[in-house]
């Protein structure tokens, strides 16, 4: 994303050889895109709590497997993963180019709104958090022929919202297999982060 990397979602797309994404006969499909976040609301007492994701990405849109761990953990930390989040690919079968079904298995930690009295099991304290809006774009234009990221994040909502907190879910979407979107898809919400709390230890693997 040239220079917006820090305040948009995720990386831009590369060659086919390193990372990026394609649709169909190979056309470089445009990266998915995240507004920046804003903060709704006063701070929420939460805990940490550990996540495991294992993804399997099935789209006509094709990613090699560094470009898929790529979108992957972007897409991770802007949702709210902890920052011991630690990604890996699997399913691959090329040395390089496009996989048909590649896969990360994912571990990190979550923020879940307090129970029992807002103690944190790990560390006996509770964590104070906030609620923050993001966006996820897949950023599809005229210029591009393909889905872009339309399948990857549809399968993101279905298969990876489930493991944080979040709330005020806003789902769209024109994308549909073998045929040219100009909207794209777009998921907004709110998901919780640490507001003056200090990350959890490592995740178990």
């Amino acid at each position: 994303m040239n220079g917006k990397l820090g305040a948009l979602l995720l990386v831009s797309s590369l060659a086919i050889s390193s990372a990026g994404p394609v649709a169909g006969a190979g056309t470089p499909a445009a990266p998915a895109d995240a507004q920046a976040d804003s903060q709704t609301g006063a701070a929420v007492p939460s805990t940490w709590v550990p996540r495991k994701l294992h993804f399997t990405y099935l789209g006509f849109t094709r990613y090699t497997c560094d470009g898929l761990l790529g979108q992957m953990k972007s897409i991770l930390q802007r949702l709210g993963a902890s920052p011991d989040l630690v990604v890996k690919p699997y399913g691959c079968t090329q040395f390089e180019g496009p996989e048909p079904a590649p896969g990360v298995d994912a571990t990190f930690s979550v923020l879940q709104p307090a129970t029992g009295g807002g103690q944190n099991e790990a560390t006996g304290k509770g964590v104070p958090a906030v609620w923050e809006k993001v966006t996820l774009n897949s950023d599809t234009t005229r210029r591009y022929n393909g889905d872009g990221n339309c399948e990857l994040i549809e399968q993101v909502k279905k298969r990876v919202l489930p493991l944080f907190a979040t709330r005020n879910v806003d789902y769209s979407t024109d994308c549909y297999p073998h045929a040219d979107s100009l909207k794209g898809t777009r998921v907004s919400l709110d998901v919780l982060r640490p507001a003056n709390a200090q990350p959890p230890g490592p995740a178990s693997h």
